[in-house]
């Protein structure tokens, strides 16, 4: 795995810890995370992860557990990977393949959302690392579509192929922290995620008869004796018989910081992080399913609905 490594010098003593714990306190927005814990040990540490992103991450990077497949690599029967490689890829991509997969959409029979990833750091086996960028390179191309693909019958597309547009805004998400890539873009500029986790497992019902699916993007950064781990969620669904981008939102945070050795060979680690929720709401504005983002610990929420300006949610 390809990480950004960043050296934030020389790490903090136990005073200066605990003034980062009362700092993080009182910088909560709107009361959308939890105080940093300070733990004494790494082993201390993987217990105080307590989301699932911030579990997964930890696992990952610290442990060494192999990455999930959340792209659906493993295509259904019938459907072959040069079947949707032919449909998603356009004419001018030329860069290597990354990875593809596709994830069927509940309640539309025998109809996937389908992914292509090319170019970036092109895995060299089935535990690496996918549609992430090299390091100091350009990132990877995402191409999205939905097909239809009918035992028996060639697949065909219903929606795209369209390039995914994965530039976010990272604020007013109620998140204790940002991605470090937010330090070095202008103020209110858009980041790019390093890379695209795969599709998001949850189904999005957005509106009646219409399909929708999520994917995430993610940032890693590693520390000397710590690392970060970011992750957002991107929407699409069709919009008058296009595939189109609708929502994009921060969705967590999870930072662990290295502090002073204790006598026993272990170090003090300060732990923080924040996750946010997704939900479908009943009540529809324009036809489309309002949106509920709130923190999965606190209190900070925020109602999106559906504007035709976009169209999209706003």
């Amino acid at each position: 795995m390809c990480i950004v490594r960043r050296d934030r010098g020389r790490q903090p003593g136990p005073r200066a810890t605990r003034a980062v714990i009362l700092a993080a306190i009182a910088t909560v927005v709107g009361g959308g995370s939890v105080a940093a814990v300070e733990v004494r040990s790494l082993g201390e540490a993987r217990k105080a992860a307590t989301t699932v992103e911030g579990s997964r991450a930890f696992s990952e990077q610290i442990m060494g557990t192999a990455v999930p497949d959340r792209f659906g690599t493993t295509l259904p029967d019938g459907l072959a990977a040069g079947d949707v490689e032919r449909l998603l890829r356009p004419a001018g991509d030329t860069l290597p393949l990354n990875t593809l997969g596709v994830r069927s959409l509940a309640g539309f029979a025998d109809t996937y959302a389908a992914l292509l990833c090319t170019g970036g750091d092109v895995p060299r086996n089935a535990d690496a690392t996918r549609c992430e960028k090299e390091t100091g390179g350009a990132p990877p191309r995402v191409h999205l579509g939905i097909l239809k693909a009918r035992p028996g019958e060639a697949p065909h597309l219903i929606a795209g192929p369209i390039e995914m547009d994965a530039a976010i805004v990272w604020r007013g998400a109620g998140l204790d922290s940002a991605p470090d890539d937010v330090d070095d873009a202008p103020a209110g500029a858009s980041i790019r995620p390093a890379r695209i986790l795969g599709f998001d497992p949850a189904a999005y019902a957005l509106a009646p008869g219409v399909p929708a699916f999520g994917v995430r993007g993610g940032w890693t950064y590693g520390y000397s004796g710590g690392f970060s781990s970011y992750e957002a969620l991107y929407l699409f669904t069709l919009v008058e018989g296009r595939l189109r981008r609708v929502f994009a939102a921060p969705m967590s945070a999870f930072r662990m910081t290295a502090g002073a050795w204790n006598r026993d060979g272990t170090r003090e680690h300060e732990v923080g992080e924040s996750a946010n929720l997704l939900l479908v709401l009943a009540a529809r504005t324009r036809g489309h399913a309002d949106l509920l983002l709130k923190s999965r610990q606190g209190k900070w929420r925020r109602t999106f609905r559906w504007c035709d300006a976009g169209p999209g949610y706003c």
